[in-house]
């Protein structure tokens, strides 16, 4: 599946029209999109942990949180006002990572509902409808938001917003409960919040004039930061990320989303102005063991948080992959996975005690990058949603831990007391990520194949080829382009195996083709061979090269007959033409082998949601 072109907003004359400044911003993505990248939650306490980690992640996030007229919010957290930003920007580009701010204010807001402390942590939710109408939470809003613009324009570089995780899903529901399904049914205080700004009074109060709005402010005043908006797995009313049921179909559940948010600017911006350059999803907010031991029974019969790694049980993997997919089908945008849960079952320190419960998604995502990245998401996000899930820094401030060299048993895991590994870090995690996402960059894409070669058929051309360097990791595929008159002639075919000589079929009969391949391992696809012979698609004899004007004269050959006759050679056997079978698909093989912000700024987050050995 080809992923969408990824667009970046860049510097555009301030003196234009909004309409044009939008259009005159629009240029590729600087966003690493060669294979599925990696990044985590990293609060600046933290950023010394990052960078002794000797961890090449790509991006690191932070939650900009607090409230908009709370005085307790983001923009306070340092001095000058909104210095928390800038400070946070200018750490992740001297790592060489992609800040990401979790933009998330509006719940916590005070509103009509009352102060978002304890508003929000009680019931989300009903806390966020209530402020969206409220003109003076909005007016208020609009400004903190411009703030952040503000900063981002200052920093100059890349940088990416999510906006209002949660948020959306709760619209898309409140659109439902009125029998629609599009954004415009949605109230929100926007035109009438009073924020005096063209790129807000333009619009109209809806949940799609507040995502239009968005959108317009960051042409005018920060084009070089991405917008995403959030697809949660729970949206439409069927939660993917932990309904038990086998009927449930992911493709469907995923229309329903796209639908909602593509009318919500990320199809089309009908104010004038551009869209939504990202999709996020979440899984969960607690690790699945967390859910298990630390929730008083919140596992039952309908929905569990444990995924089965074997894609039999529901829910799994591919299932969730399904409905990535289909999203990223139906938006046109790249994904991102985002507060994936840290927990593993590998080290024995994950003993579903605070700050060291277990999950198994961080293994399989580890397992199957090239799963994930086939799937459209281009990142995936480690990250805690809540106080005493498991991090990758010593945040429960208790050392290297192995738990007595003692294996905790999971009977709702999928695997019985398999952490058996002994950690020699402190994190809380064990080291896992520290270790597997290292372990992951250290590898490389596959070289070139060499000695590409071809032998023509009636209909198809059998393709050979030597196998190049795998850089680390074995090579579990390879992709094959024909060629005609030098310019590519068709799609591509990728074989999931690691055979060396596969039948391209499909050939028009007379067409005189060339063929390149490339090697595809768990790290991506690596560069494309030299191009092979030219063949002619009916001839069992390759294309001769035409002949100069002025051939040379044949030289002479002397005749020695042998002095007995030699036993007559066996006619060539004529080969039956041979479509190729069907590929096997290819499992990637892994070597053996975020934190979470202060409570304060993340408590009362709704759930949103192996490296098996």
């Amino acid at each position: 599946m080809l992923l969408a072109v990824l667009l970046l907003f860049t510097s555009a004359p301030a003196n234009l029209p909004l309409a044009a400044r939008a259009a005159a911003a629009r240029t590729p993505s600087p966003l690493p999109h060669d294979r599925l990248h990696f990044g985590l939650s990293n609060e600046p306490g933290d950023f010394g942990w990052l960078q002794a980690s000797g961890v090449p992640f790509r991006y690191r996030y932070t939650y900009l949180s607090g409230g908009v007229n709370t005085n307790q919010g983001w923009e306070t957290w340092n001095t000058p006002t909104g210095q928390y930003a800038s400070y946070y920007l200018n750490d992740s580009q001297s790592f060489g990572a992609v800040p990401v701010f979790s933009y998330y204010e509006i719940c916590q807001s005070n509103g009509p509902n009352g102060p978002g402390d304890p508003k929000c942590y009680q019931d989300n939710s009903t806390q966020d409808l209530a402020n969206l109408g409220s003109a003076a939470v909005m007016n208020a809003y609009f400004a903190n938001f411009k703030l952040l613009l503000d900063k981002a324009s200052a920093f100059g570089g890349t940088v990416v917003i999510q906006v209002e995780p949660d948020l959306w899903g709760f619209l898309e529901q409140r659109a439902a409960a009125l029998g629609k399904t599009t954004a415009n049914a949605a109230p929100v205080s926007v035109k009438s919040s009073g924020y005096n700004d063209p790129a807000v009074t333009g619009t109209e109060d809806t949940a799609r004039g507040l995502a239009c709005s968005l959108l317009r402010l960051r042409d005018a005043y920060a084009p070089n930061a991405l917008l995403a908006i959030h697809a949660s797995p729970w949206g439409s009313g069927v939660d993917i990320a932990s309904d038990t049921s086998p009927a449930v179909n992911a493709a469907t559940e995923a229309d329903k989303v796209a639908t909602f948010l593509n009318s919500a600017c990320l199809a089309s911006n009908p104010f004038v102005g551009s869209t939504w350059d990202l999709v996020f999803n979440d899984l969960d907010d607690h690790d699945a063991g967390w859910w298990e031991t630390g929730c008083g029974g919140c596992i039952n019969a309908g929905h569990t948080h444990w995924w089965d790694p074997t894609n039999t049980a529901f829910p799994n993997f591919s299932r969730y992959l399904a409905w990535v997919a289909e999203l990223a089908a139906k938006t046109s945008r790249p994904q991102v996975a985002w507060q994936v849960p840290v927990g593993n079952q590998y080290f024995l320190t994950m003993n579903n005690t605070c700050g060291h419960y277990q999950d198994n998604v961080a293994q399989y995502f580890l397992g199957h990058p090239a799963d994930l990245f086939s799937a459209g998401l281009i990142a995936v996000l480690f990250g805690s949603g809540n106080g005493c899930q498991t991090t990758n820094t010593d945040l429960r401030a208790d050392g290297v831990t192995n738990n007595g060299g003692a294996p905790t048993t999971d009977a709702l895991g999928y695997c019985t007391a398999c952490n058996t590994h002994t950690s020699v870090y402190a994190d809380d995690d064990g080291g896992f990520l520290r270790i597997f996402v290292g372990q992951y960059y250290a590898l490389a894409k596959p070289a070139a194949p060499a000695g590409v070669s071809a032998v023509p058929f009636s209909s198809y051309a059998r393709v050979s080829w030597t196998a190049p360097a795998d850089n680390g990791s074995p090579i579990t595929a390879y992709r094959v382009t024909p060629y005609l008159g030098g310019s590519s002639a068709g799609t591509p075919v990728t074989y999931a195996s690691a055979q060396t000589n596969q039948a391209f079929t499909g050939l028009a009969f007379g067409s005189a083709y060339r063929f390149s391949v490339a090697a595809i391992n768990g790290v991506g696809i690596g560069p494309e061979s030299a191009l092979s012979n030219l063949v002619s698609i009916g001839s069992r004899l390759p294309v001769l090269p035409a002949p100069t004007s002025s051939p040379p004269p044949r030289p002479p050959v002397a005749h020695n007959p042998p002095a007995s006759p030699s036993p007559r050679a066996a006619a060539p056997r004529a080969l039956a033409s041979q479509p190729p079978t069907t590929p096997r698909r290819a499992v990637a093989t892994v070597p053996t082998a975020g934190h979470r912000g202060p409570a304060d700024r993340l408590g009362g987050w709704r759930r949103g949601g192996l490296l098996y050995l």
